[in-house]
């Protein structure tokens, strides 16, 4: 199992976590249900879940593209959430971000790019990739912090 930290979640994060599930559902590639919240003093200003870029074909429409194993059609809920606060202007500078799985290292570096403090999540990502991607996490200045279910 992957875990770079574990923690037993607040009552705060075990609903910012709810609503990341809830986002899941939305997403429109059943390869995954993710889903992504950003949170700043208890508060979210954003969330996104997996999907095709607004306005062109999804995978439930016309179905995968597969490269390496990985729908590339998607855009991932980390992606999708940063791309949110992108838009519609609120800073993502020490935020905390809820996800119902461990980001990929595309997400990682723009997560730590855009000066999210924390990410919360409750799932692994494609554990079989850990060894290399490990080390990259490592570098990295958010920290990444699995949340225990109750």
């Amino acid at each position: 199992m992957i875990v770079l930290e574990e923690i037993t979640p607040t009552k705060w994060q075990l609903r910012f976590i709810k609503l990341a599930k809830h986002w899941s559902q939305y997403m429109t590639c059943d390869r995954a249900k993710v889903g992504a919240v950003i949170v700043r003093e208890k508060r979210v200003i954003a969330s996104g879940y997996g999907g095709a870029p607004s306005g062109s074909v999804t995978c439930d429409e016309v179905g995968h593209a597969l490269r390496n194993n990985h729908c590339v059609r998607t855009v991932h809920a980390e992606m999708n959430a940063i791309a949110q606060a992108a838009r519609y202007g609120p800073s993502t500078d020490g935020c905390d971000m809820y996800c119902t799985v461990l980001p990929c290292w595309n997400c990682a570096k723009m997560i730590a790019a855009v000066g999210i403090a924390n990410v919360y999540y409750i799932e692994e990502y494609h554990p079989e990739e850990w060894d290399f991607y490990k080390p990259l996490y490592d570098g990295l200045t958010t920290r990444f912090v699995r949340l225990r279910e109750p």
